[in-house]
């Protein structure tokens, strides 16, 4: 067999293995965007699910007027308990004259970060924000079972 032939077979055999590795790789890009289409148009049936579910359970809901939705906001009272240095009860108070409003300037450092560590440890990372508990609480909303806190 002459040098050649040789030649020629050797390159024909790498054109035919980047000729696979070409078909391969269009056949994985072609495969990617399909992932990515049906995720975006997954997404977003989601997403429409979500704003009917959103809008049907306010369907009903009165837009409270704007005197109203003031009052709402800046009404603090809240029930306090007075109690002996024993425990024992004195009385329920009902009343938003025993508290005073300040500002955050004004609340301790250590009170602050008492109240993050009690609460929920990693705020200052997601900053109240958790997209787990949000589809955990949506989740446990539309299907009924189960309930979810969200005080931070």
């Amino acid at each position: 067999m002459s040098q050649k032939t040789k030649n020629q077979k050797n390159t024909e055999n790498k054109n035919r293995g980047w000729f696979y590795f070409n078909i391969s790789l269009r056949v994985l890009h072609a495969l990617f965007l399909v992932a990515i289409s049906l995720l975006v148009l997954g997404g977003s049936l989601a997403l429409g699910i979500g704003a009917g579910y959103f809008a049907f359970l306010v369907e009903d809901t009165a837009a409270p007027s704007k005197d109203e939705l003031q009052k709402e906001l800046t009404d603090i009272t809240e029930t306090s308990q007075l109690a002996y240095a024993d425990g024992s009860k004195i009385a329920t108070i009902r009343s938003d004259l025993m508290r005073t409003s300040v500002n955050s300037d004004q609340i301790s450092e250590y009170l602050k970060k008492a109240i993050i560590a009690t609460e929920d440890e990693y705020f200052n990372i997601h900053n109240g924000v958790v997209p787990k508990a949000v589809v955990r609480a949506l989740l446990s909303e539309a299907t009924g079972f189960g309930g979810s806190g969200g005080s931070t």
